[in-house]
């Protein structure tokens, strides 16, 4: 079973995944545009958003 740090790191890598994939897929939808822009906004979106739900989870809590 990994171990705190080992978890941290990997939702960090993933986080850093996603907002890479976020970009690329933003920049799909500017050069596609129509339809096959739209799809790729959509990507962008949702990967935009499991960074952000990863990035909560990476702050500290605050009281």
């Amino acid at each position: 079973m990994p171990d705190a740090d080992e978890l941290l790191e990997r939702i960090r890598t993933a986080k850093d995944w996603a907002t890479s994939e976020s970009g690329a897929e933003r920049t799909q939808a500017e050069q596609l545009g129509g339809e096959d822009g739209a799809a790729h906004r959509s990507l962008a979106v949702t990967y935009l958003a499991i960074a952000l739900v990863l990035d909560k989870i990476l702050q500290p809590p605050q009281h």
